[in-house]
């Protein structure tokens, strides 16, 4: 099953180089159906709005600031953690290999971590509001001990780093959690435009869980009910965010790379431009895109796949387009039919 995975994919890829869409959006569409054979479960979106939900009514400014953990005076023992967060396939893994070339910078990678295991569990969030005071702070206390015990253990021989970065991009569901473990912490959102990521998540073959991107029309979903949740968790008080948009980042990467190092209270270092000349390893999807020069041929790719987009897949990200300056175009041959019409 591997095998035939990998075949439909790479054959998908290859009819999209030729410009034959139509085929190539089969072939990833029967590359989808035979991972989905290989799974037990299903995406539910029941059970994610309702895990969504529960968080943003328990995580209240109030609580969040009567919970939050003391942030760290002075120093500490390990690098402060940048999390780098958004839809997957949307340039987390390219803009942490830019920053992982500055000096102050250890790149981690997709770290899977207590994080993403306390706010996974089934009595997640209202474990926290059934402790008492003393309690609460302890299990949370435990709980950033052990994400900043792993964090070392990613540390390698660079010393004297300031930030450390978590590149796991659904942390974008989990600012809440992040902000009552790591007050310290910052937060950057790489935002893509919602039809390109959305598709592009939907053509990639995550071999492990990610059940949400087998059907086109999950996939939208997901994108929907992160983004809401994220607009909603990032005005929390004391929430350190900075959204950036791919494509900002790959046609003017300068602007965008200084901006994100202000952020971090870091000096400008060129190098973080010659990212695809680094020596290091990236394990993602996206290991051969960050291994290149920049490029912009992934910008506007749902123009040819618009047509396999649902009516209901459109209207959940439809607005958000219009909230971030996103807009609808047909792909340049419809344009150019509907102009000659005219």
């Amino acid at each position: 099953p591997r095998s035939a995975i990998a075949y439909w994919a790479e054959r998908g890829n290859s009819l999209e180089l030729l410009t034959r869409h139509k085929e190539a959006f089969d072939a990833f569409a029967q590359c989808k159906k035979l991972l989905a054979e290989t799974r037990i479960g299903s995406y539910d979106r029941k059970i994610i709005e309702s895990a969504i939900n529960a968080e943003r009514l328990t995580l209240t400014p109030d609580r969040i600031n009567a919970w939050s953990l003391a942030q760290p005076a002075g120093s500490m023992a390990v690098p402060a953690p940048v999390f780098i967060v958004g839809f997957p396939r949307s340039g987390t893994t390219l803009l942490e290999q830019m920053l992982g070339c500055h000096s102050q910078v250890v790149p981690c990678g997709e770290l899977v971590t207590c994080v993403e295991r306390e706010a996974s569990s089934d009595g997640y969030p209202a474990n926290l509001v059934a402790l008492d005071d003393a309690a609460r702070k302890s299990h949370l206390a435990a709980l950033r001990d052990e994400y900043l015990a792993e964090l070392r253990t990613h540390l390698g021989t660079k010393t004297g780093a300031r930030y450390a970065t978590d590149k796991l991009p659904l942390n974008l569901m989990r600012i809440g959690l992040i902000r009552l473990l790591f007050p310290e912490a910052r937060i950057i959102h790489v935002m893509r435009h919602p039809l390109d990521a959305v598709l592009s998540a939907y053509f990639t073959a995550f071999q492990f869980g990610s059940d949400w991107s087998l059907k086109l029309a999950d996939t939208a979903h997901l994108f929907n009910q992160s983004w809401r949740h994220a607009q909603a968790m990032r005005e929390l008080p004391g929430v350190n965010f900075l959204r950036v948009r791919y494509e900002d980042l790959v046609s003017e990467p300068e602007p965008i790379l200084r901006q994100v190092i202000s952020f971090l209270d870091l000096d400008w270092e060129p190098e973080c431009l010659d990212f695809h000349q680094s020596q290091r390893v990236t394990r993602t999807a996206s290991y051969a895109q960050v291994t290149r020069p920049l490029y912009q041929t992934s910008k506007k790719r749902y123009r040819h796949y618009l047509e396999h987009f649902d009516a209901g897949s459109l209207a959940l990200l439809e607005p958000i387009m219009q909230q971030t300056g996103y807009e609808l175009e047909q792909k340049p041959a419809e344009a150019k039919a509907a102009a000659i019409e005219l």
